[in-house]
């Protein structure tokens, strides 16, 4: 009796593994799911870009950089929210160019780090945003 509870148990244990494991396939997969709709707004968005029609850019920009950062894809939602705040930059829009830049900016220091390229370029960006908003000095601050 002892080697049929044993048994009973020893399977139990392995059907619980197995559903925790198709339960984690599935996770992945709609993270995989996600991603590849952000792509498709990041690659809208960029398209947007070229065509010089900076709102849309943005707007597709912002929805992927969200899906990305849902999905722990944290490099290429600062990377959109980047090129998000300089559409902005390139639109006129200054004050809403350094309010995206500056969330990125945080997102670098909260997921990835400081000392980084992603870093360089978020930083870049804002300086360059300062630069064309006229504010000369803090257009330095953000270059050095």
């Amino acid at each position: 009796m002892k080697r049929a509870k044993v048994h009973v148990r020893s399977v139990s244990v392995c059907f619980l593994f197995l559903l925790q494991t198709l339960s984690g396939f599935a996770q992945s997969g709609e993270v995989l799911s996600d991603t590849l709709l952000a792509d498709g707004y990041s690659v809208k968005g960029r398209s947007f870009l070229k065509e010089v029609n900076f709102d849309s850019a943005s707007f597709y920009l912002q929805k992927a950089s969200h899906i990305y950062g849902e999905a722990g894809a944290w490099a290429k939602s600062i990377d959109c929210l980047d090129l998000a705040a300089d559409s902005y930059r390139r639109a006129g829009r200054f004050e809403d160019g350094l309010e995206l830049g500056n969330t990125a900016l945080d997102l670098v220091y909260e997921k990835i780090g400081k000392g980084n390229l992603i870093e360089a370029e978020v930083l870049n960006t804002l300086g360059t945003i300062y630069d064309y908003k006229g504010d000369y000095e803090k257009a330095l601050d953000y270059s050095n």
